[in-house]
């Protein structure tokens, strides 16, 4: 019978993931770096600064919740949802962010470098202003997100869903400005098309 609870129990931590003790650490102090939070339920949460480099937030709920200035550089984001989270000024380097749901989401001021975005859907995200540097969004769905104000000749949009997509005041490379057209992305005329 020990052997049976022992596996259920098991089970149960492999299957819903995060550490109960990391979950109260974060809700209580807003600071859980390195911690484990996969799978965990953060919808509609105060996260603003919160600390959570290198955290795994693989699978997390995070509808609605408000990130501002948090710090999530290093962080496994990859199919997490963070639908209608803001996320504005917060710090996004060097994730691992695949399949991650940012719909609607608002990431005006964010810095973004050297992450994983591939598969990520992000129809309707606010990307304006933020520093967007060396991110794959390779097969991505971004279509009616808008990435005024940004520098993204550095990043790889391959196969990307673009559709009705707005850059303003952009600096894009011939390749990218290419496939933004031919999805019916909207172009200003201040944005430049680049070697």
């Amino acid at each position: 019978m020990k052997k049976v609870t022992l596996l259920f129990l098991l089970a149960v931590t492999l299957l819903f993931g995060f550490n109960q003790e990391d979950y109260d650490r974060l809700i209580k102090s807003g600071t859980c770096q390195n911690c484990d939070l996969s799978g965990a339920d953060l919808s509609n949460m105060d996260l603003s600064m919160s600390e959570l480099q290198n955290a795994n937030l693989k699978g997390a709920n995070l509808y609605n919740s408000n990130l501002f200035e948090a710090d999530l550089s290093g962080a496994n984001l990859e199919n997490a949802m963070f639908w209608k989270a803001d996320l504005s000024f917060s710090l996004l380097n060097k994730v691992h962010a695949g399949g991650v749901n940012l719909k609607g989401a608002n990431l005006t001021n964010a810095v973004l470098s050297d992450g994983n975005f591939t598969r990520s859907i992000s129809w309707k995200a606010n990307f304006s202003n933020a520093k967007i540097d060396k991110c794959d969004f390779s097969l991505s769905e971004l279509g009616d997100a808008v990435f005024d104000e940004n520098d993204l000749r550095n990043s790889i949009f391959d196969e990307a869903i673009l559709w009705k997509a707005h850059f303003k005041n952009v600096k894009l490379t011939k390749k990218q400005c290419k496939h933004a057209k031919e999805e019916e992305a909207i172009i200003e005329s201040e944005a430049s098309c680049e070697e």
